[in-house]
């Protein structure tokens, strides 16, 4: 897929629904969406009508998580010089994700921000098409750590997921004026000699990822 500069979020569906996109198709035909998924890459064909909305099938998105795509017209251009993304699941859909940067798979993250109780919380995840709870406990609501071990997660993953309080209330962020309900931390893990023993390098810290975590993406 063509390297976009720019992805434009265009909402959140549940993998049930047909997906109408907010743009019109500029000639009737087949038209092509490159798409990536869960770091997969391939094609799919739709058919379009010149000046109606085009419609994803409710089946060609069958798993959850974000789908990034272009769409690639019959005479092979394509249609507006965007990217776009969309959140699929049965989890509820995010409104703004904070990216909580990379670890390693045997290391702990911190919450960059304070917990209004201690006490037993839980995190509602996303990864690779499932969703599952994991519980932990919060014994300085200043300073929430969780350790990655504890949440049985131990590949290279992209981990999308909510945080509930110990009320059952989803806990949403506030950061330069904007409400953070759901955040992603990135794992990597050492494979022989290919990649640094990263587990031995210090965490990231909000809003750097150290020089060790070269391997993870942006």
């Amino acid at each position: 897929m063509k390297c976009c500069n720019e992805y434009i979020n265009i909402g959140c569906s549940v993998n049930c629904d047909s997906i109408i996109l907010p743009f019109v198709a500029d000639i009737s035909g087949i038209h092509f969406l490159e798409i990536i998924q869960h770091e997969v890459r391939y094609n799919h064909s739709i058919n379009a009508t010149q000046g109606e909305q085009i419609v994803i099938p409710k089946d060609l998105f069958n798993e959850y998580g974000v789908v990034y795509f272009r769409i690639i017209q019959p005479n092979g251009v394509q249609l507006t010089d965007k990217c776009y993304s969309i959140t699929v699941g049965m989890m509820n859909c995010c409104n703004n994700t904070l990216d909580l940067g990379c670890v390693g798979m045997c290391d702990v993250f911190r919450i960059p921000f304070k917990f209004d109780n201690d006490g037993q919380h839980k995190l509602e995840i996303q990864l690779y098409g499932n969703v599952f709870y994991r519980e932990f406990i919060v014994t300085d609501k200043n300073n929430v750590v969780i350790d990655l071990h504890e949440l049985g997660i131990n590949e290279n993953a992209r981990i999308r997921f909510k945080i509930i309080d110990i009320n059952g209330d989803y806990i949403i962020h506030e950061k330069n004026g904007i409400n953070y309900d759901c955040y992603v931390v990135r794992t990597r893990i050492e494979i022989g000699n290919l990649l640094p023993n990263i587990c031995d390098n210090p965490y990231y810290v909000i809003g750097y990822i150290d020089d060790g975590y070269f391997e993870c993406e942006n």
